[in-house]
């Protein structure tokens, strides 16, 4: 058994900070479409008109206002009250990287309702911090260990604490000083499932890109795009797309569909992609999708997940569980709740392990937990770096407040544990 509490404290300890990080920004990211609308209205809302919706040609005059454009795509919402998203890849001549400029459009008049850089929105830099830490690969190489961590410190608290909840009525505190004991174990035993799943989905998360890489790669329109690439993507780009028909065809094959992505082929085989997003499915948002004849819009190929194959679900299962998104708002609340209790627990773990270091250990322990500290901080500054070489977003890691203030709160309680000795 005391084996068992030291694999508890370290891998608690150990990767404590970056769960503490993940709680509070997975608790948030779950909003974050609603946290983008709330605060940015004037994007979002137009008022449906009789008149017809936007051709080709408009999207293309707004698209011809920037240079190195290399693709573009049209976001379309079921909600005729909604506008339009247009989004356009720009190759950043200065650091080779990929610039995406967010321009919202009134599809009835063609007007724009402004513009923006995605990755320096708020739900962006949100998802990107708690996905990935800010780091494309490493980051999420990060974010998955600390999954495994979680999934296995669960199991040992499990063991741990099951023979004191016999003894120990469910509710029932100790003295004041062991406060903290019994909250982490009954909030540990409230949380035990959501924890479980948040675990499991999160360390898939973290290595889906090696697992793309090396153990399955799902469907996906590109290979049909290559082996029938017919012209250039500049001359296919003269072909028109009628956005109306595209969507009413592409609504009516999913009928449970609440928002469009539709976008050329990049081959250029006169083909038009469209990835669908399912309203209340749990799965990853546009993973089904349609690849279209842009001449008559016959499909020529299509990936529904729900009558896929049993690998393909398994694949694009963990992310609709690991942020709710299958139970509308009132399950996002209940998600959030339990992520905070999640990061309650890394904290409260901190404080446990203080207490329980003898005085003869305690300038030990100190070193050990400093050195904890020290070492997740060279590891963020790392990828902070790394980041502004390999990884599509060069947001500043450093601009996070929550990762200060969880390193900030941990180590005054170690200065405070350790100032009453």
């Amino acid at each position: 058994m005391k084996k068992i509490w030291a694999w508890h404290s370290w891998l608690g300890l150990y990767s404590g900070l970056v769960i503490i990080i993940l709680s509070i920004t997975g608790s948030l990211a779950i909003f974050k479409n609603e946290i983008d609308q709330t605060l940015n209205p004037a994007l979002y809302q137009v008022k449906s008109t009789a008149v017809d919706q936007l051709p080709q040609a408009q999207i293309q005059a707004i698209v011809q206002r920037f240079e190195n454009v290399t693709n573009y795509a049209v976001n379309i919402s079921r909600d005729p009250k909604r506008s339009w998203l247009l989004s356009l890849y720009q190759k950043n001549e200065h650091t080779g990287q990929k610039d995406c400029t967010e321009i919202f459009i009134d599809p009835y008049s063609g007007k724009v309702l402004g513009q923006r850089d995605r990755y320096k929105t708020f739900s962006y830099t949100l998802r990107t911090l708690h996905i990935r830490l800010f780091n494309q690969w490493y980051g999420r190489q990060l974010v998955g260990l600390a999954g495994i961590c979680l999934l296995i410190s669960t199991i040992l608290g499990v063991i741990i604490y099951s023979p004191f909840m016999k003894k120990q009525k469910f509710g029932q505190f100790k003295r004041k000083k062991k406060r903290y004991n019994d909250w982490h174990k009954y909030l540990g035993i409230i949380a035990l499932f959501f924890n479980f799943m948040m675990a499991v989905t999160g360390a898939y998360l973290g290595f889906q890109p090696w697992i793309k890489q090396h153990i399955y790669r799902p469907p996906s329109p590109q290979k049909s795009i290559i082996a029938n690439a017919k012209v250039s993507l500049q001359d296919e780009r003269k072909i028109p797309i009628n956005y109306a028909d595209v969507s009413a065809k592409a609504f009516g094959i999913f009928t449970s569909a609440d928002q469009l992505r539709i976008q050329y082929a990049k081959a250029g085989n006169g083909n038009i992609e469209v990835a669908v997003n399912m309203e209340g499915a749990c799965y990853d948002p546009f993973c089904n999708w349609l690849l279209l004849d842009k001449a008559d819009l016959k499909v020529l190929d299509k990936f529904d997940v729900k009558t896929a194959t049993a690998a393909a679900k398994w694949y694009y299962l963990p992310e609709g569980l690991h942020f709710g998104q299958f139970g509308g708002v009132l399950l996002k609340v209940i998600y959030s709740i339990f992520g905070l209790i999640t990061g309650f627990l890394s904290i409260s773990g901190y404080i446990i392990y203080l207490k329980r270091a003898k005085k003869k250990r305690l300038k030990k322990g100190k070193k050990i937990v400093w050195g904890t500290f020290i070492g997740l901080l060279m590891i963020l500054t790392l990828l902070f770096f790394i980041s502004q070489k390999i990884a599509v977003s060069r947001l500043l890691l450093w601009s996070s407040p929550m990762g200060w203030a969880a390193l900030i709160i941990m180590i005054l309680l170690v200065y405070r544990q350790n100032s009453r000795k």
